[in-house]
């Protein structure tokens, strides 16, 4: 997300299939950003473009976007798969009902990305309006309710990146046999030594240590024994 708000340029398209109130919500959403920022922010429905622009950030808002499937493409090669029902994200799940969803990849040349942001609620984008820049670092965001309140983050693997290679084709990595440690010290604790010491603390002869009882004083001896024995003054 670091990536998208610190863009030069940025284009915000709107889903204009989705509800009045949804249409509303994404329009707050993206009036806000454009007025808080330094980048040049244009607001558009998807209904009057054919194309997202090269060379730019597109931030596309809504499930019901006509530009959806371009935006899902950018992080394709990702963990993502996003359902009718539920979008999985690295190993999260997160319901369309009742949630909503940031994901945020890579596209439209060198140092643009394309972002995804999608809700069934209005209340819910008043609140990623105000929430969403505190979580600059992330790739991807899951939030439940109006609140919202967030449940899922992560931050995407580098992939293709010139410093990973992968070996294949290598032997089985051996593996050492289990040998006994050069030096075995008595374990510390000991659960038959613990067991012994409630046993008698809850014994009849100690009759509940109750105070001033004949069993707590009996107990107190027991237990200073076990102090001096432990060399305690």
């Amino acid at each position: 997300l670091s990536g998208v708000f610190g863009s030069k340029e940025i284009l915000v398209v709107l889903p204009s299939k989705a509800s009045k109130e949804l249409f509303e919500g994404y329009g707050r959403l993206a009036k806000n950003w454009q007025s808080s920022g330094e980048a040049l922010v244009r607001i558009v429905p998807d209904s009057e473009i054919e194309v997202l622009p090269e060379g730019s950030t597109a931030l596309v808002l809504g499930w019901e976007n006509k530009f959806f499937g371009e935006a899902v493409k950018s992080i394709s090669g990702y963990p993502a798969v996003f359902g009718a029902e539920a979008t999985e994200l690295e190993n999260s799940t997160i319901p369309r009902a009742g949630h909503s969803v940031v994901a945020v990849g890579k596209g439209g040349g060198a140092g643009a990305f394309r972002a995804f942001i999608a809700s069934d609620s209005p209340a819910a984008l008043d609140g990623l309006t105000r929430k969403l820049p505190h979580y600059h670092k992330y790739s991807w965001l899951g939030f439940s309710g109006d609140e919202p309140a967030n449940i899922a983050k992560g931050r995407w693997p580098a992939i293709g990146s010139p410093l990973t290679k992968f070996f294949g084709g290598l032997s089985e990595r051996g593996k050492t046999p289990k040998r006994k440690p050069l030096a075995a010290p008595p374990p510390v604790y000991s659960k038959e030594r613990m067991a012994r010491t409630v046993q008698f603390l809850s014994s009849e002869d100690c009759e509940g240590r109750g105070v001033c009882g004949v069993g707590i004083i009996l107990a107190a001896k027991v237990i200073e024994e076990e102090f001096r024995a432990l060399g305690l003054s």
